[in-house]
C-alpha cells in the first residue's frame, strides 16, 4: 500500500491501493453529476478546482438506466441514477432518498476552528442533519462516535456469556467495544469470497486529520476490517465505507489513480470533494 501525507507520495510505484492523510484547513463538498455526461468529465471539470474527489453514495438504477448501462458505454440521463442515502449540501438536501436502516456521516465547518475535528463531524446510523455543512446518509458503518463496527458484537472482558452477539446488545450496549452491523458483514463477506481485492472507498475522521482509503477493484489490498483497524490506530472516532466494488474511485491533483468501471462511470452521479493546501506549489 502506497502512504501519502497531505496529498505527497511517500512510497510505491504502481499503485493499487492508497491512503492519504488530510491536514486542516481543508474545504468538503459534495460533486454531483446533473448532465447526461460520464461521472470522470463530471469529475475532471469540477476536480479541477479540488485536491482529491472519491466516489461516495451507494444507488439504484431505473430499469432504463440498468439496460443502457449493459447495452454499451452511452451518457445516461442521471435521472436514470436514484442515490441512496441523503445528499446536504450547505444546509440543503441536493440530492438522495431516506436510508434509516444505514448510517451517516456529517461535516460542521463553523465547528472546523475548534482544533479538534471530532467535534467538527458527526456519524450515526439514519440520515444526516439538515443543518450541516456537508452530510451523506446510505453509508457503511466503520466507526460510529468512537464505537468499532463489524460482523459480530463484541464486549469487555467480564461481560456476561449471554450477551447477543449480534443485533441490539440490550441490557450489555453499556460494554460494547464493537457492534455488529448487517451491511458491514454482506461487505464483508463478498470481500472475502473475492480475497480482498473487492474495490473500497473509506473516509476517517481523528482529532487532527482526515484519512481517505480507496483500493481499486480486482487489485491486491485490506480487507474492510484491516482498513477499520487502520482508522482506529489513528485514532479516528469516525468513519464509515462509501460504494465499492469497480464504483470505487480515486481523483487526485488533476489525475485519476483509481477509475471506475465503464458501467458505473455511466450510472454514478455522487462524489466527495476535498481541496487542501498539500505543499507541491511551495
Amino acid at each position: 500500500m502506497a502512504k501519502q501525507t497531505g496529498g505527497q507520495l511517500i512510497s510505491g510505484d504502481e499503485m493499487s491501493d492508497f491512503f492519504i492523510e488530510i491536514k486542516p484547513p481543508f474545504e468538503i463538498r459534495p460533486v454531483l453529476r446533473k448532465r447526461k455526461e460520464y461521472f470522470s468529465e463530471t469529475v475532471a471539470r469540477e476536480g479541477k478546482t479540488l485536491s482529491v474527489v472519491i466516489n461516495a453514495n451507494f444507488y439504484d438504477l431505473s430499469g432504463f438506466g440498468a439496460l443502457s448501462a449493459l447495452s454499451g458505454h452511452p451518457r445516461l440521463d442521471p435521472d436514470n441514477t436514484t442515490v441512496q442515502g441523503i445528499v446536504v449540501h450547505n444546509k440543503t438536501v441536493i440530492a438522495g432518498t431516506k436510508r434509516p436502516q444505514d448510517f451517516f456521516i456529517a461535516y460542521y465547518k463553523e465547528k472546523a476552528v475548534s482544533g479538534d475535528l471530532t467535534q467538527a463531524f458527526v456519524s450515526g446510523k439514519g440520515d444526516p442533519p439538515t443543518d450541516s455543512s456537508v452530510g451523506l446518509s446510505g453509508l457503511g458503518p466503520l466507526i460510529i462516535n468512537g464505537l468499532a463496527y463489524g460482523s459480530r458484537n463484541q464486549y469487555l472482558a467480564g461481560t456476561a456469556a449471554n450477551a447477543p452477539p449480534i443485533g441490539e446488545p440490550g441490557e450489555f450496549a453499556s460494554s460494547l467495544r464493537q457492534r455488529s452491523s448487517a451491511k458491514f458483514t454482506a461487505f464483508a463477506k463478498r470481500d472475502a469470497d473475492e480475497e480482498f481485492q473487492l474495490g473500497k472507498t473509506c473516509l476517517g475522521v481523528s482529532a487532527n486529520r482526515l484519512f481517505i482509503y480507496v483500493q481499486a477493484h480486482g487489485t491486491p489490498g485490506k480487507s474492510i476490517g484491516d482498513v477499520r483497524d487502520k482508522f482506529i490506530a489513528q485514532g479516528c472516532k469516525h468513519a464509515v465505507f462509501f460504494d465499492g466494488s469497480d464504483s470505487a474511485m480515486l481523483f487526485q491533483n488533476g489525475q485519476f489513480k483509481v477509475s471506475q468501471g465503464e458501467d458505473k462511470d455511466e450510472t454514478c452521479v455522487i462524489g466527495l470533494g476535498f481541496k487542501y493546501d498539500d505543499g507541491s506549489k511551495r
